[in-house]
């Protein structure tokens, strides 16, 4: 590695965007960095001002690299190097049309997820209330309610829509503060608190008609087959959900019989496992719908408060 950087360094020749992009390709090889070629273009398009690598024209890919530009891909290329996920490299991410900040150990938003948001979108849209108040629980970057506002924006609704999200980790609560800054969605009726469920539910009265949340939920025995971008780097708190994958399951369940209104209702992401094991989980809650992923796994369930 150090001789390759060596030769990347003293070239006489300055490489171009296209070989740039085929030098880390072929380093990202070596090292076994999972998607060695997404990895090099989402680094090398983020340094020039683009979103994606098929929106370098044809011509800026025989352009040769200036000095500047070869330092900052060669800096973030060695970060993937150490398995760094790439959102943390470039320290941001697109989700459901917004570009949020991401910053380790917070999680990382996974493209599944955009399901929820429209999940949950369409239910607040076919709420009989006019005034919709929703909880999200474990707001990690603030991905969900940010993208649940951006999306209801330019509804009736959303002047009437207040969201509360809550998160246990400080840094999570702060990033989704500098996300909701970052998008421009800070005037709307958003609250964020750093607490956990337990101790929100023992010091808010205010009932909520929705309560959305993607909980750690994977079982112990398949944290040990986490890839190492997700295992080193990011929080082990907003993945693990104990042995079956459902503790934090329950304390959201214990919580929002307090929470919810009658009717109201919790939409989560949850293991493919889940389901079956929700249906008759906690007697305050009915089973009201499991919806699939674009991977044809059960992913997400809505419960109706009883």
């Amino acid at each position: 590695m150090r001789r390759f950087l060596s030769e990347v360094a003293f070239r006489a020749k300055p490489p171009t965007v296209t070989t740039k992009l085929q030098e880390w390709k072929r380093l990202f090889e070596e090292h076994n960095i999972s998607e060695p070629q997404p990895s090099a273009e989402f680094i090398i398009s983020h340094v020039l001002g683009k979103k994606t690598y098929g929106q370098i024209s044809h011509a800026d890919r025989r352009r040769v690299l200036d000095a500047i530009e070869i330092t900052e891909i060669d800096n973030l290329c060695k970060k993937r190097l150490t398995k760094l996920p790439i959102q943390y490299v470039i320290e941001e991410w697109d989700f459901s049309k917004l570009t949020l900040k991401m910053k380790p150990p917070v999680f990382i938003p996974r493209p599944e997820t955009e399901e929820l948001v429209k999940l949950v979108c369409d239910d607040i849209n076919l709420s009989p209330t006019s005034r919709f108040s929703l909880l999200e629980v474990g707001c990690g970057s603030g991905a969900i309610s940010l993208a649940v506002l951006h999306s209801l924006k330019h509804k009736q609704i959303h002047k009437n829509l207040f969201i509360t999200a809550i998160d246990k980790d400080e840094k999570a609560v702060r990033l989704m503060e500098e996300n909701a800054d970052h998008t421009k969605l800070n005037s709307y009726n958003l609250k964020v608190f750093t607490s956990d469920i337990r101790c929100f539910s023992e010091t808010k009265q205010c009932k909520y008609d929705g309560l959305v949340s993607n909980p750690p939920y994977i079982p112990t025995n398949d944290m040990k087959s986490l890839q190492p971008e997700i295992s080193l780097y990011e929080s082990e708190i907003s993945l693990h959900g104990g042995t079956e994958g459902l503790d934090v399951i329950k304390e959201i369940l214990d919580a929002a019989k307090h929470l919810l209104k009658t009717g109201g209702w919790i939409r989560m992401e949850v293991d493919a496992s889940h389901p079956k094991l929700l249906k008759n989980f906690n007697s305050n809650f009915y089973l009201d719908k499991v919806e699939k992923d674009f991977l044809d796994r059960e992913r997400f369930v809505k419960l109706i408060k009883m």
